[in-house]
């Protein structure tokens, strides 16, 4: 009898002994701080560690160049107020453009035709609160776009002065994976030339926006182009931004912002036209 009570007793000990260590290492490992001579965290199935690890967690948006296109193209994307007319209200809403080209009188502004569509109206929405009112020229619903013109003489001096045409790119040359910028104005006057960064999902994507199973279109009203060949990007494009410029690491326009997929299971399904075929087509619109 007193066998089994001692050994009772010692594996009671035991048992005390061992939850003691596990608490002891515990209150360690939360509550005591580690040493700077540490070696830094690993993993050892591809050997990152320390700088290399830094490097491979640096997202896309921490490259240095973003900053300089954005501060480079702020002078070609511009910020548009149109105005139109319906049997019950009037209305003014927002959209983007990109300055694509000037001569001695104005400045020449590529669009999306659904951001002119019903518009009776047409003004530059200035840093300075102006409101410029622009000529609108023709427009191709088919491809969803519009050209409309800056008058310089109605211009500010210090607008005048900061307005620049873009720097086009090659949209062929456009890879998946490359690096893109979307410039514009989206949802309200005090987001204008909001810059967001993604990669070209796709280079050359078919898409019909006429297909009620596919989604649905944001920051249009659904009569831009229905089926034609986008650069598919996952570059944040909200309303407003239509019309805005995609541009490349190099500060290159390659795309004008057109559409998005916007359903509760999707998300990064942006579209831009490409500008390579957007310019065959406003050259003689013109």
């Amino acid at each position: 009898m007193m066998r089994k009570i001692l050994i009772s007793l010692l594996c009671l000990i035991g048992a005390i002994l061992l939850g003691l260590g596990i608490g002891a290492a515990s209150f360690y490992s939360y509550y005591v701080p580690r040493t700077t001579e540490e070696a830094p965290f690993s993993l050892k199935d591809n050997g990152l560690a320390g700088a290399s690890m830094s490097a491979l967690l640096t997202p896309v948006q921490q490259d240095p160049r973003i900053a300089d296109v954005c501060s480079e193209v702020t002078g070609s994307v511009v910020t548009l107020i149109v105005e139109s007319e319906s049997p019950y209200s009037d209305a003014m809403s927002l959209g983007s453009g990109v300055i694509y080209r000037e001569d001695d009188a104005s400045f020449f502004v590529i669009t999306n035709a659904h951001v002119l569509e019903d518009s009776t109206r047409v003004y530059l929405y200035t840093p300075g609160d102006d409101m410029i009112l622009l000529r609108a020229g023709q427009k191709d619903r088919d491809l969803d776009l519009a050209v409309v013109k800056i008058p310089k003489k109605s211009l500010p001096a210090a607008v005048l002065e900061s307005l620049h045409p873009a720097r086009l790119g090659d949209s062929d040359a456009l890879r998946a994976g490359d690096t893109v910028i979307a410039l514009g104005s989206p949802q309200d006057i005090i987001y204008q030339n909001s810059a967001t960064v993604g990669i070209v999902s796709h280079p050359l994507r078919e898409v019909d926006f006429g297909s009620e199973s596919r989604g649905s279109e944001s920051g249009s009203s659904g009569k831009g182009s229905t089926s034609s060949t986008y650069i598919q990007t996952d570059a944040a494009i909200n309303p407003g931004n239509s019309g805005g410029g995609l541009f490349t690491i190099d500060g290159e326009l390659v795309g004008i912002n057109s559409n998005k997929f916007v359903l509760t299971n999707l998300e990064g399904l942006g579209f831009a036209i490409p500008i390579n075929r957007a310019m065959e087509a406003i050259r003689k619109m013109e």
